[in-house]
Formats: structure tokens, sequence, C-alpha cells
């Protein structure tokens, strides 16, 4: 999954330069899935990416976020 946390407009010269948008793409996976994450990496290596990772005991299930700047 995907989405657009937030978007911001770089001004210059009194019109949008750039526009910035923050995405956030996650990925669930019941069992640790180092493939899968590595796909995912792959397919970011476009763009500066950071990455979190947490086991979430009440879906049982590890969530790894990436966040990256466009």
């Amino acid at each position: 999954m995907w989405y657009i946390g937030s978007e911001e407009n770089f001004p210059a010269d009194g019109e949008n330069y750039y526009n910035i948008k923050q995405i956030t793409v996650e990925l669930y996976t019941k069992f640790k899935d180092l493939e899968a994450e590595a796909s995912v990496e792959q397919t970011l290596a476009f763009a500066v990416w950071s990455k979190t990772e947490e086991y979430l005991s009440s879906e049982q299930c590890y969530q790894i976020v990436y966040y990256l700047e466009v």
C-alpha cells in the first residue's frame, strides 16, 4: 500500500517552482520476508528513502514502512 502523506509547493519568482510530495509505502508480511523488502527497495531505487520496521502483535504481522519525497 502507498499513499501521499502531504504535498508542499516550493515557490520561486512568484510561481510554484516545484511540488514536493511526501510518499509513504507500507509492506505487511506475516513472516520476515527479505525478498519482498528487496523488491520494494529496488523499485524505490530512483529516490532517497528511509525505512522503519515494527512487529504488530495485535495483527500478528510485520509492518515495514518506507518514506520518500519526490
